[in-house]
């Protein structure tokens, strides 16, 4: 586990928790470092979170880069549609 400090804010902890185990989202230094050596010295919990991470990545939203894709592509024609209907910009519902 490496860690990453630039996930601050409340929406990026509440994606992390939603798609990693608690375990990986730390709330201080200190208590990422327990928790890195309490997951060096158990290696049935660190199957645990690989086996739940790579689940996540094969069926979470977050991990659909091809859907992502077509909703941004969905996205940009309907921001064009408006452009070239001589429409001011505004938000767009897919």
């Amino acid at each position: 586990m490496t860690p990453t400090t630039f996930w601050e804010s409340p929406a990026c902890r509440s994606t992390s928790r939603l798609h990693y185990p608690l375990v990986l989202v730390a709330p201080t230094l200190a208590n990422y470092v327990e928790r890195v050596i309490a997951l060096g010295r158990d290696a049935h919990a660190r199957a645990a979170i690989r086996k739940r991470v790579l689940n996540a990545y094969e069926t979470a939203p977050l991990f659909d880069v091809p859907g992502f894709v077509r909703d941004l592509e969905r996205t940009y024609e309907a921001m064009w549609a408006r452009h070239k209907a001589g429409l001011p910009p505004a938000p767009i519902e897919l």
